[in-house]
This record gives structure tokens, C-alpha cells and sequence, in this order.
């Protein structure tokens, strides 16, 4: 996984708001190798990514890397109230 060097939106789109997600993710075996099959589902598209393990394990330490910069509860404390 790289490191953005660009804002990870488009500032300029006006279509971009914040949206209701769901998100999504399970093991699987694919026919070269065993994956994590995440995916996140908004009312106007469907994003699904097939990562490796080391990839999964990065996607999830840069989520909690930016989810604790925001206020309000911890990561953990959000999840137990889901």
C-alpha cells in the first residue's frame, strides 16, 4: 500500500458528501491465495478491494491511525456502542 501524495478526494467535486456506508469484509480463498475481501457500500456505489494479509493489516493500522485523531470517543468505545 503507498502513501497518498495528493489530497484523497477530489476538492473540486461538488457531488462529495458525506454518506451513510456500509462496510463489510471476510476471508476468502481466490485462486491465487487466500484474501480479505473488503468492501464499502454507499446508496450510489459499491467499492470492493481483495487484499493480502500485510495489506489487510496496513488498511486496518492506517483506519485506527486516523479515526484516533478525531474527538470524541476512542475507536474501541465507538465499536463496543455499534
Amino acid at each position: 500500500m503507498t502513501e497518498l501524495t495528493r489530497a484523497p478526494w477530489d476538492p473540486a467535486n461538488s457531488l462529495l458528501q458525506e454518506a451513510g456506508c456500509q462496510i463489510t469484509t471476510q476471508s476468502v480463498e481466490t485462486p491465487v491465495g487466500p484474501r480479505v475481501v473488503f468492501t464499502i457500500r454507499t446508496n450510489s456505489t459499491t467499492l470492493t478491494v481483495f487484499l493480502r494479509k500485510g495489506n489487510a493489516l496496513q488498511v486496518a493500522d492506517k483506519i485506527r491511525e486516523e479515526a484516533g485523531k478525531l474527538p470524541g470517543l476512542a475507536l474501541a468505545d465507538a465499536m463496543r456502542e455499534v
